[in-house]
């Protein structure tokens, strides 16, 4: 026969509280092999590690080889760890797996691009309007999406709710835009009061 175990509020509340407090303690997959990918195309004149898996050449996006040895590079400087920030604690390479293939491909493109076009890419995706100072309307509806999407419940208060709102925003956004923290720093400044006067607690 079966054991049925009643929880008090106070237990599902510690839970809650464990759980959100795990959560805190790992690390960010996404941040954590960005930065690695970073390093990994960084030539050697400028500190990074492209000479040891790719003689220091920019490979081509369909070069098989090349990205089986990038793959055992990176494999091999996660082993390590090679970085042990907040960003990478506790991640391992079959947490980042499902995004290499995809960030490896756009690290070539953006690597291949000339200085003009970096600029002009840039520009033309930024959320802010730096002339008018106002923020693009796609934002406000990520906001809204998030804001309505996650529970207030769980939260001690409202810059903790707030923190995960932008997380997920800066998820969303993460694979079309490079310049992610600095996008989320002027969604912050621009929507903290707007999400506070949201909070019900």
């Amino acid at each position: 026969m079966k054991k049925i175990v009643r929880l008090t509020e106070s237990d599902i509340t510690r839970i809650v509280k464990r759980v959100i407090k795990e959560n805190e303690d790992m690390g960010n997959p996404m941040k954590c092999i960005k930065t690695y990918i970073d390093f990994a195309f960084t030539n050697r004149e400028n500190g990074g590690d492209l000479l040891y898996w790719n003689d220091d050449v920019i490979p081509e996006n369909n070069d098989t080889a090349a990205y089986e040895r990038f793959i055992k590079y990176l494999k091999d400087v996660m082993d390590i760890p090679l970085y042990e920030d907040e960003e990478c604690e506790g991640v391992t390479f079959d947490d980042v797996a499902p995004f290499i293939r995809e960030l490896y491909l756009k690290k070539i493109t953006e690597s291949n691009l000339d200085d003009k076009e970096k600029f002009k890419n840039v520009d033309k995706y930024r959320f802010i309007d730096k002339k008018n100072k106002n923020t693009n309307p796609k934002f406000k509806k990520l906001i809204n999406k998030y804001a309505n999407e996650i529970s207030q419940r769980g939260y001690s208060d409202v810059y903790d709710w707030m923190s995960r709102i932008f997380d997920e925003i800066e998820w969303d956004i993460s694979d079309e835009y490079d310049d992610t923290d600095d996008i989320i720093s002027e969604l912050k400044d621009e929507y903290d009061e707007y999400l506070m006067g949201m909070w019900n607690k």
